[in-house]
């Protein structure tokens, strides 16, 4: 679930954590709900998980589901509480760091570095950190594009400048108009 904050100077992005890993609560941008094979279309979802043992589980649900207001966990796997994910294999894809490119859906922005998570079959296999560096660069090149625009316009400016005021005080020494 994701909110927005609006204060005068920027918009916050907060994010419900949704991920209980390494004794750590976070959030991770992918769904492992997206790949259950069910016929069951959720308009909107929010799923707890944790990672324990290697194993990932899903802890809660809540879920709209076609006429039904709330459907829980127990809808999908009735009698169970905990239930652990064997059908996901893929990556879990956790941001670190700052936003350096926003862009909706949230889970489609680009942060500083990720923590990926290799599963198959709901059994934790892999896990790495990814630096971002390639959107790094690009920032960096679109920030010093910037500054050497912002120099050029104050060159520009100044030298404008400087020639109405050397043809104001020319105006103004004969008296001119």
């Amino acid at each position: 679930m994701t909110s927005f904050v609006k204060s005068k100077t920027k918009t916050v992005i907060i994010r419900e954590k949704n991920l209980l890993y390494k004794g750590k609560e976070t959030w991770m941008e992918t769904n492992p709900l997206n790949y259950l094979k069910t016929k069951n279309d959720f308009i909107k979802y929010n799923g707890n998980w944790k990672i324990e043992n290697n194993k990932l589980y899903l802890l809660s649900l809540k879920a709209d589901y076609n006429r039904f207001p709330v459907v829980g966990i127990g809808y999908l796997f009735p009698g169970q509480e905990i239930v652990f994910a064997e059908w996901f294999t893929g990556l879990i894809k956790i941001p670190l760091g700052d936003i350096l490119i926003y862009k909706y859906p949230i889970e489609d922005s680009i942060y500083e570095r990720d923590l990926l998570l290799k599963f198959e079959s709901g059994l934790l296999i892999e896990e790495y950190k990814r630096v971002n560096r390639k959107y790094l660069k690009k920032i960096e090149k679109e920030r010093q594009k910037n500054l050497k625009l912002k120099r050029k316009e104050k060159e520009r400016l100044s030298k404008a400048l400087i020639k109405y005021n050397r043809k104001f005080f020319w105006k103004k020494l004969f008296g001119l108009r």
